[in-house]
């Protein structure tokens, strides 16, 4: 059989799946069950995150949003945790740009260090972000200023948070 470059990447990527696969199976942690309402409306940052730390101190598992729209803000992930998404489900960010600071202030003054995502983790193992549903980071809430930034300064962003950010995670 003849190696091609992109050979040990498709192997990894082939014991990933694996690995995600056997960990879904660990156990299910449905953001309902943990009181989310997927409203739309009402903040389910809370239920969400008690299911993410729920599967991460049972070991591993899945932890499910079925269809709805999840008003979150911030959330951290946790190790061997698969995230799966249902059609019709959406995980929602807040727009309240002040959620997504780490310390309060102007956030039009705000360096992208200042920021923290809607999705993150760090020293993590085998994650997994699955299925059919959205992540809508709410972008137009922070569209208005950079673009006034923009015109005064060609060329210029203002800093804004990430959607999703891991940080020396392995799978």
């Amino acid at each position: 059989m003849q190696q091609h470059a992109g050979a040990p990447a498709l192997l990894s990527l082939t014991v990933w799946l694996t690995v995600a696969a056997s960990v879904a199976a660990a156990a299910e942690f449905n953001i309902r069950d943990h009181g989310a309402k997927g409203d739309g409306i009402t903040f389910d940052t809370a239920a969400i995150q008690k299911a993410f730390d729920a599967c991460g101190k049972a070991g591993g598992g899945t932890v499910r949003f079925p269809a709805g729209t999840y008003l979150s803000q911030p959330l951290t992930l946790r190790t061997k945790t698969t995230v799966q998404f249902d059609e019709g489900a959406t995980l929602l960010a807040s727009t309240n740009q002040q959620d997504f600071m780490k310390a309060p202030g102007d956030w039009t003054k705000a360096t992208s260090s200042d920021f923290i995502p809607l999705l993150a983790g760090k020293d993590l193992e085998d994650i997994a972000l699955t299925g059919k549903g959205v992540i809508d980071g709410s972008g137009e809430v922070w569209w208005e200023e950079a673009e006034k930034a923009r015109q005064k300064v060609s060329g210029y962003t203002l800093p804004r948070p990430n959607l999703f950010t891991l940080q020396r995670c392995r799978n």
